[in-house]
């Protein structure tokens, strides 16, 4: 057992607390906490933003923590197991803050004369903590003490008072050694009891390996009771057995056992790792015991193997890294390191920089290791050099390293390759310098905003088009603009599209600008939302396209087309004549009628003033423009028009300055009038005017020629009508008058038949009889000719009429006719229409008529039927007779056309054209469908 030689001489805790803690600020990156945990940096360094990793955790002038101050107040630690984990997880540590990754809330110690260590230990085991910021009354932060730095100082205090050992008690105490104790002096007593309930682990072991007294404070580390620890062999609560062996033999032959290590077994189950320091005692040349002093490495032993990991990870790490000595000698590189230049790590140590960096860039590297050193951290951009002479680019980021004397101690390297990017900014300069000259080079307006409408970017031909810079627009509301000033309400206008757009609607309209000069443009105008890959809207690409010709052509066409399809008669020469100043942009339009060629006469049919339409005259072509025409079919001056015609004195009425003028013709060449226009500024594009007075002049003529036709065509309407209805009351009064002496003839000759028939020779009678049949025919054409002519003199108003009730009536009539050729007369549903019924009742008895006369040897089968079609009824009479070749069908609806002679079947040949001219007085068509001996179907509307 150890004794102390008294209590007083614990050390306080001032003289165990480390001033200098490394400190950083929670704005830090996480690597620069590193390198401050690396660097041992100060209280008072003022480098708070190092980036660098542990070099040796063996060397006090690195640590395992790193304290996050803020206004001198400690909020958070970040430790090497920390900085393990946060490398495993893979984070980036130069781009995340330390206040994001650092351990927080922690506890902390005020700081007292009273506390010493063996309670400060205490206190850091039972809150189950290694590190303890001590702070004053204030809170304000005033070092930092350490579960290893407190263990270490109550161990030294303990073995430095060590006292030669007493004899051991055994398991049943003699009277001898009960008498010893009872001696024992208070103050030893007092020692006897501080051992037994110190900090500090021991245990006595038999040389059978029995465990014969332990202390406190190793029952607590294991945590056993008294009973289940003494007594029972050492190898109960060692992990290996062959570090007991190994021990024990070290023991047993009295050598020297100074930090063995090992692992304890403890009653949970977990493992906790000592260092064990150990010496023999002996009798007579016989070991008796050993006495075992333990101390907890555990969170030690845990840092160094974080450590380990650490150091594994960061020669294992993606990004290159190296330190260099202050002279620029590689140190330590890493794998990926060393693999950028082409060595292997070993190689590399004790390498000069200079053999890694291109010559040229030889200088920009020593100005940023300069600046290093001013700041402790530089970034810099340079060519390097790998074994084999290629060249390639790199990143450096380089972090100086100072001791706790803050002595320069060499420096961090980060090293990124960079060529692919540099080689990809390369492409995207050229890229960029393409694209700015194509986006400056087209045409149409351009621009780029940001989604809420500020100017990011315009093209050339969007600034030049009213002659501003691209700084007067860029960064500006697009709506503020020059482009849009001119207009409040087109301002607003593209506010409104604006929102829009930023909504990822495609929005277009035209808008009216004006150019530098000062001349008008129309812009097609559209603005189109721009999405990123999650469909947000990033940006607006306004475009215009200059319309002004298009919409000028447009007008062009419109005014064509207006004038050239305006009604017909005095409205459409005032329309055209119009639309001509509007599609020329002149002043006046004119059209004029040849009246009297031979003298060179003209009558003007229509005129047009810009906004009014001019009153018609008559005037002279000799001494105007127009009598260059007669000539020359087309004629143009395109300025000083009344110098050339000085004594034309309409045209200094009209402030003429240019006049063209086009001779109109008809389809045969023949001149019909003449097409002008004058306009009070010279003309400039005469080639587009002359293709558009051409238009307008072969319509102008067109419809000269259709008036003249039309009157020519109305004369000879009146004089056919004039002449029909002469023909038609000639045919009535032919018709009528005629009745009566052929009734006298034939009765007369019917009289002589009758009388003389036998008593003359058989001549006589043949001719009798001859002249009787003509008279009886010629009474019945007389008879069909009067009904003829009686269906376009006898008008009587339309009424609704049963066709239904027409057909029955009409077999009714013709029921002897249809019994004695046994036919058979269909029909069912026929319509209601609007007309003449006694005509309608004629037109059915004529169709059925004729499918009972010309028939087989069949019965006829007559069907009658109607359907709607396109508006109208559609009226079929079907029958099973003789039917016709298809050369004839038009020619049965002629009068008087016959294709049979009278003595196969009778008749006039006049019944077809009676039901032609009743269908189209009912405003229909009659024609016939038929094959020869398979029947005819007659049809009418």
């Amino acid at each position: 057992m150890l004794f102390i030689d008294k209590a007083s001489d614990l050390p306080t805790l001032d003289r165990v607390i480390d001033y200098l803690p490394p400190i950083v600020e929670p704005e830090v990156t996480a690597l620069a906490a590193i390198t401050a945990m690396a660097g041992g940096v100060g209280h008072n360094s003022g480098r708070s933003d190092l980036d660098a990793f542990a070099q040796q955790c063996s060397d006090r002038q690195s640590y395992d923590y790193v304290l996050v101050v803020a206004a001198a107040r400690p909020i958070g630690i970040l430790t090497r197991s920390d900085v393990v984990r946060l490398a495993v997880a893979g984070l980036d540590l130069a781009a995340i803050d330390i206040a994001s990754v650092m351990t927080k809330p922690i506890i902390t110690l005020g700081m007292s004369p009273n506390v010493d260590v063996v309670s400060a230990l205490s206190f850091v085991r039972e809150q189950q903590i290694g590190h303890l910021p001590i702070v004053d009354d204030e809170g304000l932060l005033v070092g930092m003490v350490t579960e290893n730095d407190l263990r270490q100082r109550v161990d030294l205090q303990a073995l430095a008072v060590v006292t030669p050992p007493l004899t051991p008690r055994p398991d049943r105490p003699s009277q001898s050694d009960r008498d010893s104790e009872t001696s024992l002096a208070p103050s030893q007593q007092d020692l006897r009891d501080f051992i037994e309930n110190a900090v500090v682990c021991l245990h006595w072991v038999a040389a059978d390996g029995t465990i014969v007294w332990a202390n406190q404070a190793e029952l607590d580390l294991l945590g056993y009771t008294s009973e289940e620890y003494i007594g029972h062999s050492i190898i109960e609560f060692h992990a290996d057995r062959a570090v007991i062996d190994d021990l024990l033999d070290r023991l047993l032959h009295d050598r020297a056992v100074r930090e063995y290590e090992a692992d304890l077994i403890c009653k949970d189950g977990s493992l906790r790792h000592v260092l064990i320091d150990s010496n023999s005692s002996w009798r007579n040349g016989e070991f008796i015991r050993t006495r075992c002093f333990t101390r907890d490495i555990t969170e030690r032993k845990r840092a160094e193997d974080d450590l380990k990991q650490f150091n594994a990870a960061l020669s294992h790490a993606m990004e290159g890294i190296a330190f260099l000595d202050p002279q620029g000698y590689y140190v330590w590189v890493n794998q990926a390191y060393a693999n950028g230049i082409g060595y292997s790590p070993a190689a590399m140590v004790g390498m000069d920089w200079q053999r890694t960096v291109h010559p040229d860039d030889l200088h920009t590297v020593e100005l940023a290791y300069g600046q290093m050193l001013d700041c402790g951290k530089v970034e810099v951009a340079a060519r390097g050099l790998r074994k084999d002479g290629s060249i390639f680019y790199k990143q450096l980021v380089m972090v100086a390293a100072y001791d706790s004397q803050q002595q320069l101690t060499g420096h961090y390297c980060f090293m990124k390759d960079i060529t692919a990017a540099k080689q990809a900014e390369a492409d995207l300069i050229r890229s960029e310098q393409k694209f700015r000259a194509i986006f400056d080079s087209l045409l149409q307006f351009i621009a780029v905003l940001t989604p809420d409408g500020i100017v990011m970017e315009a093209n050339r031909t969007a600034l030049e088009g009213i002659a501003i810079e691209r700084v007067d627009v860029i960064g500006k509301p697009f709506w503020e603009t020059p482009w849009w000033t001119h207009s409040p309400q087109l301002q607003k206008r593209l506010k409104q599209a604006i929102v829009r757009a930023a909504n990822g609607e495609l929005v277009q309209f035209e808008s009216e600008h004006f150019w530098a000069d000062g001349t008008q443009a129309f812009v097609d105008f559209s603005l189109k939302p721009v999405f990123d890959a999650d469909g947000q809207v990033v940006m607006l690409i306004p475009e215009g396209r200059d319309i002004t010709d298009r919409k000028h052509k447009e007008d062009i066409l419109r005014n064509i087309a207006l004038g050239v399809s305006a009604k017909t008669g005095d409205a459409f020469c005032e329309a055209l004549v119009e639309y001509l100043t509007k599609a020329l942009r002149v002043e006046y339009a004119f059209i004029g009628e040849f009246i009297k060629p031979e003298q060179n006469w003209v009558k003007m049919i229509a005129g047009y003033n810009g906004d009014r339409v001019m009153e018609n005259c008559e005037y002279a072509l000799s001494a105007t423009p127009c009598e260059h025409l007669v000539d020359r079919e087309f004629y143009v001056c395109p300025d000083r028009v009344q110098q050339h015609f000085p004594h034309d004195v309409s045209l200094k009425e009209l402030n003429a300055q240019s006049y063209m003028g086009i001779l109109l013709r008809n389809s045969t060449g023949q001149a019909l009038g003449l097409m002008s226009v004058l306009s009070c500024q010279p003309f400039s594009e005469t080639q587009l005017m002359t293709e558009i007075l051409n238009i307008f002049a072969a319509r102008a003529a067109a419809e000269l020629e259709r008036q003249q036709s039309q009157m020519l065509l109305y004369s000879q309407k009146q004089d056919l009508a004039r002449s029909n209805d002469d023909l038609q009351q000639f045919a009535y009064v032919a018709s009528h008058d005629l009745q009566e002496p052929l009734r006298m003839i034939t009765s007369y000759l019917e009289l002589l038949e009758r009388r003389y028939k036998g008593q003359l020779d058989a001549k006589a009678d043949t001719f009798i009889a001859y002249a009787v049949d003509g008279a009886t025919r010629m009474q019945t054409l007389i008879n069909d000719l009067l009904n003829y002519s009686r269906v376009g003199r006898q008008v009587r108003d339309f009424e609704a009429v049963d066709c239904d009730r027409i057909v029955a009536q009409v077999c009714n009539d013709l029921q002897v006719t249809i019994a004695n050729n046994r036919a058979v007369i269909t029909y069912a549903s026929l319509p209601q229409v609007s007309g003449d019924p006694s005509q309608l009742t004629q037109l059915f008895q004529n169709l059925v008529g004729n499918a009972i006369k010309f028939r087989t040897q069949e019965p006829p089968l007559i069907q009658i039927g109607a359907e709607s079609v396109d508006g109208k009824w559609l009226f079929s009479v079907r029958d099973n007779g003789i039917g016709m070749d298809d050369r004839y069908l038009e020619r049965i609806f002629i009068i008087f056309q016959r294709l049979h002679g009278k003595t196969e079947y009778p008749g006039t040949g006049i019944g077809l054209a009676v039901c032609k001219k009743i269908v189209e007085r009912h405003g229909g068509n009659l024609w016939v469908e038929s094959q020869l001996s398979r029947g005819s179907t007659f049809y009418f509307t």
